[in-house]
């Protein structure tokens, strides 16, 4: 108790979605809605009502203020790790919040909890396997076939089964 008031502990795990495209798709509220109150009801977790953030490129005013009330919750609950910053300084400091307040950030599609500095680490690493496949172009294994076919005599090739070549000969004709 401080100058008269009660400090209430803390309670319940706020959820918060976004609509960011992530994967190529973006998930109506409702269904990010009923993920994150199944995900919390499976594991005995007090689901608050979600926040949503604003659908403006980049916009980041409703996880901060989840984050400015997270020394009264337990936790956040997102829909998604989709539903966190895209630039990773964004997300760090997120995951600093959290981590410096002992709270823990559940992340539903995924089944994935962010508690200590590993578990970061390893999200993190999901994230930058994301940037690495986003990156490709849709030429690329095209491109690395005729590169192997002139420099490295048709090894890549030589090396696949009959029924995978001839779905890679599929694949080129639908491009």
């Amino acid at each position: 108790m401080t100058d008269g008031a009660v400090v209430k502990p803390a309670h319940g795990y706020r959820g918060y979605m976004a609509f960011r495209r992530g994967i190529g798709r973006s998930v109506p509220q409702s269904v990010q809605q009923l993920v994150m109150r199944d995900y919390c009801a499976a594991r005995g977790l007090t689901y608050l009502l979600a926040a949503t953030e604003y659908c403006m490129p980049g916009s980041r005013l409703m996880l901060e203020g989840v984050l400015g009330e997270l020394d009264r919750l337990e936790g956040i609950v997102c829909f998604s790790m989709f539903a966190l910053p895209e630039k990773r300084q964004h997300r760090e400091a997120v995951y600093g919040r959290v981590i410096d307040l002992g709270r823990t950030l559940h992340l539903a599609a995924e089944r994935f909890v962010v508690r200590t500095e590993t578990d970061v680490k390893r999200l993190e690493d999901i994230w930058l396997v994301k940037d690495v496949v986003d990156a490709q172009r849709a030429d690329d294994l095209e491109r690395l076939i005729e590169w192997d076919q002139q420099n490295a005599r048709d090894q890549f090739s030589r090396s696949i089964s009959e029924g995978d070549r001839a779905e890679l000969s599929r694949a080129r004709d639908r491009t």
